[in-house]
């Protein structure tokens, strides 16, 4: 029910199709939420986008415990959105920057909350890396829930402090809220170690 702009330096209606493609300088925005791109499908009845190009986009995170409204930069070679899911999936090298943490990896998609924009919840896949201050975690995937404000890394994660420490574990997480960082191990060495980052 909100209006939706889009500017860019040129438009082509594809006739029979009901797409509409923007090319040069895409920026799109409802609202808040922004999309930047190289280039930009929207479909006829309004269900899905694809975007390339390099893409950017600008979204809401759902306010923590009586907090003020947060914000979160997705970007990747291209975008596609489906609204039949509330799904955004970044593709090529793909970044997620939120306060204080930036996440990197070759793919990422985001969940958007039913009836709103904002994200509730992301992953990313393969060579997956999160720097947070000095500290960096390198792992196969990623999972961030906003509610909690934790990222996970797991696939065999790998801690370092940028002075030359490493360790290793079964999960790695990043309490963006706790300004903590959680290293477990699982099995019969099962050990947790917490770093205040």
């Amino acid at each position: 029910g909100e209006e939706a702009f889009v500017t860019a330096d040129r438009l082509v209606r594809k006739d029979g199709t009901g797409i509409v493609a923007f090319a040069g300088t895409v920026r799109a925005w409802q609202g808040g939420e922004s999309v930047e791109a190289g280039e930009l499908e929207i479909s006829g009845d309004g269900q899905g986008m694809r975007a390339g190009g390099g893409v950017s986009a600008a979204l809401v995170l759902p306010a923590a415990a009586a907090g003020p409204e947060r914000h979160v930069e997705i970007g990747g070679g291209t975008m596609a959105f489906s609204a039949a899911n509330r799904a955004l999936a970044f593709e090529g090298r793909s970044y997620v920057q939120l306060s204080g943490a930036r996440l990197e990896a070759r793919s990422v998609s985001a969940v958007l909350a039913p009836g709103a924009r904002a994200v509730v919840s992301l992953s990313a896949r393969t060579d997956v890396v999160l720097s947070k201050g000095r500290y960096e975690g390198r792992g196969a995937a990623a999972a961030y829930v906003a509610a909690s404000d934790r990222l996970v890394l797991t696939g065999k994660p790998v801690l370092t402090d940028g002075k030359g420490a490493a360790a290793r574990g079964d999960k790695l997480t990043f309490d963006l809220a706790d300004d903590k960082i959680l290293l477990e191990n699982e099995g019969q060495g099962r050990t947790t170690t917490v770093v205040k980052s």
